[in-house]
């Protein structure tokens, strides 16, 4: 009877050496959340940070269209996809994809249990002459984020200026579909986030003072089971997720710089750190780091045709080898 090897290490360290269900999740869904080592449950503005946190969609202004394609360490496919819409009363809307390939694991036999040695000769050249058949890994996730931004005006009293609030929130609804051989796994789970975010400058009544955001979710709630066709579950544990970022105008050059910082107990470096300098809003230098290494990047903003364009690209150098990721995010309306 013959056994089957499946080449589960090459997932393994190509989901950052995780062995949840759901890893596939966390190889990113743009360059710049990867870029900042993906250390963003309190990123605003940018809707492919819903795996993190769903709140932060709500700021976004604009719908938009974004596409991320990746081929990771000549081993695997991997792609992403979003598109966000903007409706009145700051509620957004999203839609996202996800999706990895692992193609072409062979089926090694068991060969052990042949104890002649002759019969083993044989079998080997048997299957060397004959190549090994094989077979395909594919994991999807669609997920369906639902945000409202709030804001509220805080009087603190004390002849004091009214502070600006910005209190967005979020839910995601995931349905995650796994092929491994012949087997098919199914699951649906759900993530909960919000935001506060508080301009520091009304608060501390200084003009050069940024912008401080801080956020936190709290991803498969309840646990995400997934349902495999041979009858056995994997499970997808709660997690708490929380983070902050701080934005800052520096006075003496026109860039904008924003410091990004997230402890996530899912992972084995339970602490993330980004760094991104925007320099005159148009051109982006990005660097991060999380337990995969660390992380560098560039983006590009543009207006062409009328739309707003963004590209974008990361690099990782990995003991399987360098990745290199490309995106790009176009304003629909």
């Amino acid at each position: 009877m013959k056994l089957f090897t499946l080449l589960v290490s090459i997932q393994m360290f190509l989901m950052a050496q995780s062995n949840y269900a759901d890893s596939f999740l966390r190889i990113g869904t743009s360059s710049r959340t990867i870029s900042l080592g993906q250390a963003v449950v309190a990123m605003h503005g940018h809707p492919q940070s819903y795996l993190y946190n769903p709140a932060g969609s709500a700021f976004s202004e604009k719908s938009v269209f974004s596409v991320l394609a990746v081929n990771q360490f000549s081993l695997s496919d991997y792609y992403s996809f979003s598109v966000t819409r903007s409706f009145a009363g700051e509620t957004v809307l999203g839609f996202h994809g996800v999706g990895l390939l692992i193609d072409h694991i062979l089926e090694r036999p068991d060969i052990h249990g042949i104890s002649d040695l002759e019969t083993r000769r044989d079998t080997i050249r048997a299957l060397v002459s004959e190549g090994f058949s094989s077979f395909s890994n594919r994991e999807t996730a669609w997920t369906l984020t639902v945000s409202k931004l709030f804001q509220y005006d805080l009087d603190l009293g004390w002849q004091t200026d009214q502070i600006s609030l910005k209190c967005p929130v979020g839910l995601n609804i995931r349905y995650i579909q796994k092929s491994l051989h012949k087997l098919n796994g199914r699951g649906i789970g759900f993530d909960a986030g919000g935001i506060v975010q508080v301009p520091l400058s009304e608060v501390l009544s200084m003009s050069n003072i940024g912008l401080l955001t801080v956020g936190g979710s709290v991803t498969n709630i309840v646990g995400t089971k997934i349902f495999w066709s041979s009858q056995k579950e994997d499970l997808i544990p709660m997690r708490f997720i929380w983070g902050a970022s701080y934005q800052q105008d520096l006075v003496f050059a026109p860039v904008t710089a924003e410091f990004f910082y997230q402890a996530n107990q899912r992972q084995k470096e339970k602490e993330q750190f980004g760094l991104e300098l925007a320099v005159l809003g148009k051109i982006y230098l990005r660097y991060g780091k999380d337990e995969a290494g660390q992380h560098g990047g560039v983006g590009f903003e543009f207006i062409m045709f009328r739309k707003n364009i963004d590209l974008g690209y990361s690099f990782l150098s990995h003991n399987l080898g360098k990745a290199h990721r490309f995106d790009f995010t176009v304003g629909l309306y």
